[in-house]
């Protein structure tokens, strides 16, 4: 129910978009936190209900493998979109047109393959090396 609840709430991210949401009052304070409650539900309905159909769309091999690389996904996101609009835009990352929203999908491509390259030559042997440690 609070999903329900809280997905009412999205609309307002759609409709009223702030000239520069990083700039934002409303949306740095209570924008993201709604925005993190809105998960935390999303989360906790995936918990509680994991053989169902949301469960099922969950365990998803896709969003396994995006979860695997989910914290170089993390880390690398901001550099990425900032630095593909500074380099074709000159300019901050705010996406209005549909060349600067392609511009976001490249920067998305690029941040998977960069996390993918960093589990797989990076994060993956350091744990490998972690586990074998005793201490």
């Amino acid at each position: 129910m609070a999903c329900i609840v809280l997905l009412a709430g999205l609309p307002y991210f759609i409709l009223f978009k702030e000239t520069d949401p990083i700039l934002s009052f409303w949306i740095s304070t209570v924008g993201l936190s709604f925005l993190a409650v809105f998960y935390l539900s999303l989360l906790l309905l995936a918990l509680a209900y994991s053989d169902g159909w949301f469960g099922r769309i969950l365990r998803t091999p896709w969003l396994k493998a995006l979860g695997t690389i989910s914290y170089g996904v993390y880390l690398y996101h901001w550099v990425v979109v900032g630095l593909t609009f500074a380099i074709v835009q000159h300019k901050r990352p705010w996406a209005q047109t549909s060349a600067e929203h392609g511009l976001v999908f490249l920067a998305l491509v690029v941040t998977i393959a960069a996390a993918s390259v960093s589990w797989t030559f990076f994060e993956k042997p350091l744990l490998k090396v972690g586990h074998n440690v005793k201490y």
